[in-house]
């Protein structure tokens, strides 16, 4: 995968569609930037593209919100917050998704369903 700049990645707003989560995404690709992700989501507009994510690798971490973080999330500082990586692939190995999301910890659960392949 070529080496991809700040002036060829899209920093894309917040996804969620839920209020009170924090999810900035960095993708190599351009044009992302003017897609509504209010109405649909990355991996939908992915698909569109021709560019479905086949695999992710994704890290969890539980961390402390910093009071920039916990204004964000309208939390106290110090609160338990899920603290995700994510990186996407598509089948080729090209990452075209990178995020960093960080969700309440006193109103959020997820659900891991893991399959051997």
């Amino acid at each position: 995968m070529p080496k991809c700049t700040a002036s060829c990645a899209s920093v894309l707003p917040t996804m969620s569609r839920r209020s009170g989560d924090l999810v900035p995404t960095v993708t190599p690709l351009p044009g992302l930037d003017q897609v509504d992700f209010a109405r649909q989501s990355l991996y939908t507009e992915l698909e569109h593209r021709h560019l479905g994510i086949t695999s992710v690798n994704r890290k969890l971490e539980v961390v402390a919100a910093d009071p920039d973080t916990a204004a964000s999330l309208q939390v106290a500082p110090g609160s338990p917050t899920f603290y995700f990586h994510t990186l996407g692939q598509v089948s080729d190995g090209r990452v075209l998704e990178y995020s960093i999301a960080q969700y309440r910890g006193d109103n959020n659960y997820f659900t891991f369903n893991i399959a051997r392949t």
